[in-house]
């Protein structure tokens, strides 16, 4: 068997990208590729992710394919999603038909998660995704936990401030809608147009983005140290509650916003005391990738027995 028959591609749809990482046996990513996200319509979406498979595909041929998508996720490969166009959309045959392969479709989050577990051997943990909006993946005594209804660690939904700001699932106070790094960004670009005259307004002519918004924190930038200082609040509180309903060994942070290393997590263990389980991954934005290729080869291995 040729070392690649022996490769997993793993798909991650977020919200901004589609991000492919051929994975081999010992979790690597060996090739990579990304294209944006498409909002038009769930077909669209899954041209943009078979177009993105077939590239790696075709240069690297893979034993399984798995896909981690935001939404809920229903054993026959389903998804419902409230930031995407997903409504009960058979996503796993969409990609499926157009690749030519079969298909291992799983929550984001929860594909991080099993990508976290696969490489730190951590057999009990809570992995928090920030990103466009905010997921978790559970795992517990080393296996993963879906729900009832593939609905478990939906946390982006849980309420944190009653009655406030409102979300696109339909509800207000929706914990992504203060936690996630997009309700960074746009707290940031606030600062900026309500600051002229701030490091951050001059960082940000350009745009804001998340490696913006942290060099005029590392630069000392009051107006941002006042918008990260809010949103730390937000995090710790959500992190709290998670903390006292799941009691896991550790919780683990991932999602590009986690590339601001220290100058996130150190502020944040401040807020929550140096006792709290708290580290990030150490994939930090590749989880969603490797834990997506560990689904497909755990499908795949299921598949064969």
């Amino acid at each position: 068997m040729r070392a690649e028959a022996r490769m997993n591609l793993g798909i991650d749809i977020g919200g901004t990208d589609i991000k492919f990482g051929m994975v081999d046996t010992a979790n690597r990513i060996i090739a990579r590729a990304a294209v944006p996200t498409p909002k038009a319509s769930a077909e669209a979406v899954a041209d943009a992710a078979a177009a993105g498979a077939k590239q790696l595909l075709t240069a690297h041929p893979a034993k399984t394919v798995g896909v981690g998508t935001p939404g809920i996720v229903t054993p026959d490969g389903r998804v419902s999603a409230a930031n995407l166009p997903f409504a009960d959309t058979p996503l796993a045959d969409l990609i499926a038909s157009r690749i030519g392969h079969a298909v291992a479709l799983g929550n984001d989050a929860n594909c991080a998660a099993l990508g976290e577990a696969a490489v730190s051997g951590a057999d009990d943990l809570l992995l928090v995704t920030l990103g466009t909006g905010v997921g978790g993946g559970i795992v517990s005594g080393g296996k993963l936990i879906v729900g009832a209804h593939g609905g478990a660690g939906e946390i982006g939904h849980m309420c944190l401030h009653a009655g406030g700001r409102a979300c696109p699932c339909g509800k207000r106070g929706c914990f992504e809608q203060y936690a996630s790094a997009s309700a960074l960004t746009a707290a940031a670009k606030a600062a900026a147009d309500a600051h002229p005259n701030s490091l951050l307004a001059a960082y940000a002519k350009g745009g804001m983005d998340g490696r913006v918004f942290f060099r005029a924190i590392a630069d000392g930038c009051p107006a941002a140290k006042a918008v990260l200082d809010a949103y730390l609040c937000d995090l710790a509180a959500g992190l709290e509650s998670l903390r006292s309903i799941f009691d896991p060994a550790v919780i683990v942070l991932a999602g590009g916003i986690t590339e601001a290393g220290d100058a996130l997590l150190a502020p944040l263990v401040q807020k929550l005391g140096d006792a709290f389980p708290l580290k990030l991954s150490a994939l930090r934005s590749d989880a969603g990738m490797i834990g997506a290729a560990v689904l497909g080869r755990e499908a795949g291995a299921k598949h064969a027995d």
